[in-house]
């Protein structure tokens, strides 16, 4: 053994080396591991779903506002250039009047009216009008119901 510059070590030596992890440290490092990458997923996943429940949920709110949105024009009439309309809302809700175009031209804009249930309200634009001639009238609520009507002047 001259030369070995020192001690070799021993079968019973190496068996008894506590370098290594054991196997219940190992199990529960495992165990930490996969309950830490399962709390990620459900956090993630409880973001996700539920931002998705709350656009939808946001979208079939508003689907169901306009279901019960109803409005019409009863009547349309005019006198030199400035045309009236009565406007009447039948529906379960208040809705707000966003807009008017006649025959595709914006004629009402920027001017919220809103209109109680079971409300009358007279809309009033100027707009050249030539007798004879056939116009349609749209008017549109804030929700995006629409309501056409056409007339002869």
């Amino acid at each position: 053994m001259s030369g070995s510059g020192g001690k070799r070590p021993s079968l019973h030596h190496l068996a008894n080396d506590r370098r290594g992890v054991s196997e219940a440290i190992a199990a529960l490092l495992m165990m930490v591991i996969a309950i830490a990458a399962g709390t990620m997923l459900y956090a993630y996943s409880a973001t996700t779903f539920g931002t998705a429940y709350s656009q939808f949920s946001d979208r079939t709110s508003t689907n169901e506002d306009m279901a019960k949105e109803r409005f019409a024009v009863l009547s349309i009439w005019t006198s030199t250039n400035q045309v009236n309309a009565t406007v009447m809302n039948y529906g379960e809700i208040d809705l707000m009047i966003d807009a008017a175009y006649l025959n595709g031209t914006r004629v009402l804009s920027a001017v919220q009216l809103k209109l109680s249930s079971g409300q009358l309200i007279s809309l009033k634009f100027t707009s050249t009008i030539q007798q004879g001639k056939t116009y349609v009238l749209i008017i549109v609520s804030k929700r995006g119901t629409t309501v056409a009507t056409s007339w002869k002047a």
